[in-house]
């Protein structure tokens, strides 16, 4: 029996940039999808996986990328 819960992996500032994180962790075999959440009057759309199960290890997670030359 594998437990099951929610997991807020990124908030982005485009429902473009959440489709793209929606597809990439679909391919790994996660069940993602992406919310919308009003911060501020500013729309952020959260990325999720909404069945994560115990058998997968949180470290087999792809890292997160990272703009360069940013500052």
């Amino acid at each position: 029996m594998s437990k099951q819960w929610s997991v807020n992996l990124n908030s982005v500032r485009t429902l473009k940039e959440a489709q793209a994180l929606v597809q990439r962790y679909q391919k790994l075999g996660l069940d993602a999808v992406h919310t919308t959440t009003q911060i501020e009057k500013r729309t952020w759309y959260r990325v999720r996986i909404e069945t994560w199960r115990a058998t997968k290890a949180p470290h087999s997670l792809p890292k997160p990328r990272t703009q360069s030359g940013a500052g």
